[in-house]
This record gives structure tokens, C-alpha cells and sequence, in this order.
């Protein structure tokens, strides 16, 4: 099994596992006493919309500055 880091930053890693094909969104809370939430992510689809969301939000952001 070999997983790959795509992103480690702040509170958000993404990590893609070969073995079992697929991807991991993982999140946490920050803080003392962390919270993780887990996402596996084995459909292309699935991360099309997610970054489709992110692309909105990003594009919202810049709208109001």
C-alpha cells in the first residue's frame, strides 16, 4: 500500500491510496481537542463536483474583494 500526499495544509490533507484506489479528504477541526472528519472518494465524479464547489467558492471570494 502506498499512499501519495497531494496536499498537507492547515487543517486539510488529501492523500491518494493506491492499493485501495482511492482518494482521502480529510479534515480537522484545529484547536486543543482536534476533530477529524474523513472523506474516501473512489468516483471521479465525486471530486469533479467537489472541485467545481471549490471553484465557485474561490471565484465568490474574489467578487467581493
Amino acid at each position: 500500500m502506498t499512499l501519495h500526499s497531494l496536499l498537507v495544509k492547515d487543517n486539510i490533507q488529501i492523500v491518494y491510496d493506491d492499493a485501495k484506489r482511492h482518494v482521502l479528504l480529510e479534515l480537522s477541526s484545529g484547536g486543543y481537542r482536534e476533530r477529524y472528519v474523513a472523506a474516501h472518494i473512489d468516483d471521479p465524479a465525486d471530486i469533479d463536483e467537489i472541485a467545481a464547489a471549490l471553484l465557485e467558492a474561490k471565484r465568490r471570494l474574489l467578487e467581493h474583494r
